[in-house]
């Protein structure tokens, strides 16, 4: 089974929803051009599923304390002078 790397750029927000096929793999979260950029390894063929992460800046109230979630990734823009916490909301898949 050959699988493709793909990229995914939802836009900024608190909330993200990422629709991918299921069973792919988050290999990465950067800023690339000014936008907030995921790439996943992913099985093209399979149905795609929601994705659903929450994005904090450092000093920001986190409101996840009653959800399953992993960090994925820090991301900085501007420099340094932004820096973004990525989460992924383990109990809304």
């Amino acid at each position: 089974m050959k699988k493709t790397i793909y990229k995914y750029q939802p836009g900024f927000d608190d909330r993200l929803e990422i629709m991918a096929p299921e069973d792919s793999k988050l290999l990465d979260v950067q800023i690339q051009g000014g936008r907030l950029t995921f790439w996943y390894l992913v099985d093209p063929k399979k149905p795609l599923v929601p994705y659903n992460f929450a994005i904090f800046g450092t000093g920001h109230p986190v409101d996840i304390a009653d959800e399953d979630f992993r960090h994925v990734a820090t991301v900085q823009e501007m420099n340094g002078q932004l820096v973004w916490h990525c989460f992924e909301l383990l109990t809304q898949r």
